[in-house]
């Protein structure tokens, strides 16, 4: 495994822990952002894993929206009947 300096170790540990906290869309696309623009300054193979890794929660999220509004609306379309 490469060796990462600490800084990148205390950088990408912060990274994960804001992770938690930036759910919103609007943070969730900064934070993406982010990643990706230190990732192609640094090279930093584990930036680019922090950054699909948020790609994936994403992704899980906004399925989880999606199936959570077609249970809603498939509820109102049977109360309507």
């Amino acid at each position: 495994m490469a060796k990462v300096s600490l800084y990148t170790q205390v950088l990408l540990g912060a990274m994960l822990s804001w992770h938690a906290l930036f759910l919103r869309t609007e943070r969730m696309i900064a934070m993406r952002d982010f990643l990706w623009t230190y990732f192609s300054v640094t090279g930093e193979i584990d930036a680019y894993l922090l950054y699909k890794q948020h790609e994936s929660l994403a992704g899980a999220r906004r399925s989880e929206q999606d199936e959570a509004s077609a249970g809603r609306d498939k509820g109102q379309i049977e109360a309507g009947s």
